[in-house]
């Protein structure tokens, strides 16, 4: 394999325990970000690696905002030649849909 440029991510599973599940996360960063990575670890009294899947955990828990989880229905509709309007009445009409199923569920 080539030599990684930043932002280049690699991934593989090791071999684990059956109970365990892990990937192995292997990403070129600039110089300076490695330095901002190590002290913020250290100042948190953790080594590179906790510092870092806490990172991870903490973002793959937060909400998506509205730009982020309309996003991939924004390109499909932009790669099937939609118009804004036909992407506007879509979501109204998926919102309108929901709402009745709400309705209509018991208390």
């Amino acid at each position: 394999m080539g030599q990684q440029m930043p932002g280049d991510v690699e991934t593989h599973r090791p071999m684990l325990l059956e109970s365990e599940e892990r990937m192995v996360l292997t990403i070129s960063l600039p110089t300076e970000d490695e330095t901002r990575l190590r002290d913020r670890a250290r100042a948190a009294g953790q080594d590179l690696g906790q510092y870092v899947q806490q990172l991870i955990a903490r973002e793959l828990v937060a909400p998506l905002s509205l730009a982020e989880a309309a996003e991939p229905m924004a390109r499909a509709v932009e790669g099937a030649g939609a118009s804004e309007d036909e992407f506007t009445a879509a979501i109204l009409k998926a919102r309108d849909a929901a709402r009745r199923a709400r309705r209509r569920r018991p208390a």
